[in-house]
């Protein structure tokens, strides 16, 4: 089973990550892992190469496991925590659209596929 988190913070997401496998079929023919993975992966290569947000990012295809976490800046990113956060508030609605689009698109693969994917919502931590 897949479990996915999305954390709040002040009503907005602002991390969330995956990890295992569905089960739903073998590696490389799971459509049930394969429409979290396009979805989750379109949500955050578009924050990060379309806003050009540079946040933290971890995938690892082994172990089914992708993060993507608001509150920090990528490591390697050459700019201030200042000027990351400034950045990540000015596009806030595109990063909201885009985070709670992926939201609603995993809910429904949970609804059809509920022994695959499991969703955990924490609100302010």
């Amino acid at each position: 089973m897949t479990t996915f988190t999305f954390e709040r913070k002040n009503g907005r997401i602002v991390k969330f990550y995956g990890h295992g496998h569905t089960g739903h079929a073998s590696i490389g023919e799971d459509i049930v892992c394969a429409g979290i993975s396009a979805a989750s992966q379109q949500t955050a290569f578009g924050i990060i190469n379309y806003l050009k947000v540079p946040c933290h990012l971890g995938i690892n295809n082994d172990t089914g496991f992708l993060y993507l976490d608001l509150e920090m800046k990528d490591k390697n990113a050459d700019i201030s925590s200042e000027i990351y956060n400034k950045m990540v508030e000015d596009k806030k609605v595109q990063i909201e659209t885009l985070m709670e689009t992926l939201l609603i698109m995993l809910r429904e693969i949970e609804l059809q596929y509920p022994e695959n994917l499991k969703i955990i919502e924490k609100e302010d931590l």
